[in-house]
């Protein structure tokens, strides 16, 4: 599945293409956050050198990623 075009990409929804992203880069490994207040971002799990940026999925709304990890 890691070798799909732009196109097949495009056409997914928002709950597979999620999947498709952790089973290609793998799942973010700690907080995002440092603190409870939300203040000062994680330094050490950020992959902008690898061309990702990362951000909270919706998983309230999705219960099908939590089988996914």
């Amino acid at each position: 599945m890691q070798n799909i075009s732009i196109q097949e990409q495009l056409r997914m929804n928002y709950t597979d293409y999620v999947i498709f992203l952790m089973g290609k880069y793998g799942i973010v490994r700690g907080s995002y956050f440092l603190t409870e207040e939300c203040k000062t971002k994680n330094r050490r799990i950020v992959r902008t050198k690898d061309g990702l940026c990362i951000h909270h999925i919706a998983e309230f709304l999705y219960p099908k990623l939590s089988d996914a990890r």
